[in-house]
């Protein structure tokens, strides 16, 4: 104690006359991940990256990015400059549309004639239940890079035509699958709109196929196209017999009305039944990259059917559940499904060994593609984005973890906070001691 007491004097002497300070913060938003590492060291091809920053601007978020982008420039064919906006706004007018500005803040990654920007707004979101704040830029740079480079972009389709939820209803999650490097944009079902090589994602459509559309997407499955296919409870499912004639294909179907749990099961955040949070299939290939406690939320949600007769060469994985206490919501049927639901399944294989294997996501929800509050507030997102890369069997894809802005500085104490502290420590060993002191004395009179 007499040591503790010595060092505590120590220390508040020296940093009490030196100023001496102890930095024990982490350097993790300037370092960058083994991915982007890997991807930097192969380059070919010269990429400028510039920030955007009046001279006299400063502050953390300048720090942050200047401090990461530095990193980056100590790789082969990448260097670094920032552009004032005001003083050199000739600089930044080949990379604006006409009538725009490029924001302070923002950084540029230019390579030839190709480039991104990158918006400041787009830098800082928040992640899991946790909802804290969180610094996107190096999955940014990263994505823009290969994509300034040439590299292949896989490309994602939104189906429209047909009364689905559109690009802009889903912009959160565009924006975070062109960040991790896919084209993203939306098509229709006609000759030579979509190869079978890329990817086609339905959203909870209102207007049937026509006879035409269903055979060319028949066709193209059989090709090998990947699907991502969703409905959710507010869909009459009697108006798209064709739509549903394709999760049919692969002996599975959407099971009318709404999927609500018993009011046991309901969490204190959702604190309804409509709100469900199932259960992730840690073990299936499919959510690997998604953990096994994190919270999905579900509302308004379908359950699915099958296989009821699983196809001969054909795989299935169960991905989400509902608790055993569920039940779907169909007026007053009495005959309505209960127990464990499927909310969430994955088809892959295909019946001739000569044809390209089909890979298909069948979900009762457009909430985890959807923008919400639930986008940012559960995993909704990183299980989409988790299921998008394993139907694009694109193991290569970005993935690179957020750094979190969580503050551990350690903070100087008060003069009041050593004072305490100081009495504490002499204190109680002193009062320990007397104690003891007292117990002897009375111990040798006896």
């Amino acid at each position: 104690m007499l040591a503790l007491v010595l060092l505590y004097v120590s220390i508040s002497m020296v940093t009490g006359h030196s100023r001496l300070q102890f930095d024990v913060t982490s350097s993790s938003l300037s370092s960058v991940s083994p991915q982007t590492r890997e991807i930097l060291s192969q380059l070919n091809t010269d990429v400028e990256l510039i920030s955007v920053f009046q001279a006299s601007s400063s502050g953390s978020h300048r720090m942050r990015v200047e401090s990461l982008l530095n990193t980056y420039a100590a790789f082969d064919h990448i260097s670094c400059r920032t552009v004032d906006p005001i003083a050199e706004p000739a600089v930044l007018k080949p990379y604006t549309a006409s009538g725009s500005s490029i924001a302070e803040g923002s950084v540029l990654v230019v390579s030839g004639n190709r480039f991104r920007v990158l918006p400041m707004r787009d830098m800082y979101s928040s992640t899991g239940s946790e909802n804290a704040a969180v610094f996107l830029l190096e999955e940014q740079m990263t994505s823009a890079i290969l994509y300034a480079t040439g590299t292949e972009q896989k490309q994602v389709y939104f189906l429209e035509g047909h009364g689905e939820a559109t690009l802009k209803d889903c912009s959160t999650l565009v924006s975070a699958l062109e960040d991790a490097g896919y084209s993203v944009s939306s098509t229709s079902l006609s000759p030579g709109s979509i190869h079978p090589a890329d990817l086609l994602i339905i959203l909870s459509p209102v207007v049937d196929l026509t006879e035409d559309e269903q055979e060319m997407l028949f066709d193209l499955c059989g090709k090998g196209l990947c699907v991502f296919f969703a409905l959710d409870a507010s869909i009459d499912l009697q108006s798209i017999p064709r739509f549903l004639q394709f999760p049919a294909l692969y002996s599975l179907s959407y099971v009318p009305g709404m999927v609500v749990e018993a009011e046991s099961e309901t969490d204190y955040w959702t604190s309804s039944p409509f709100y469900l949070m199932p259960h992730i299939n840690a073990a299936a290939r499919t959510l690997s990259a998604v953990p096994a406690e994190g919270r999905v939320i579900l509302p308004g949600a379908m359950a699915i059917s099958g296989p009821s007769i699983p196809l001969s060469g054909y795989t299935y994985e169960t991905l989400l559940t509902s608790s055993k206490n569920a039940s779907v919501l169909e007026g007053n049927s009495p005959d309505a499904p209960s127990g464990i639901l499927q909310l969430a399944v994955s088809v892959e294989g295909s019946t001739d060994e000569s044809e390209s294997p089909f890979r298909g996501i069948f979900i009762g929800s457009l909430y985890t593609v959807m923008d919400s509050s639930l986008l940012s507030a559960s995993y909704n997102l990183d299980i989409t984005k988790g299921l998008i890369a394993w139907l694009s069997e694109d193991t290569d894809s970005l993935s690179i973890a957020p750094k979190r802005l969580d503050s551990y500085t350690l903070q100087p104490l008060t003069s009041m906070q050593e004072h305490r502290i100081l009495i504490f420590l002499l204190l109680l060993p002193l009062a320990s001691l007397a104690c003891g002191i007292t117990v002897l004395i009375r111990r040798r009179r006896k």
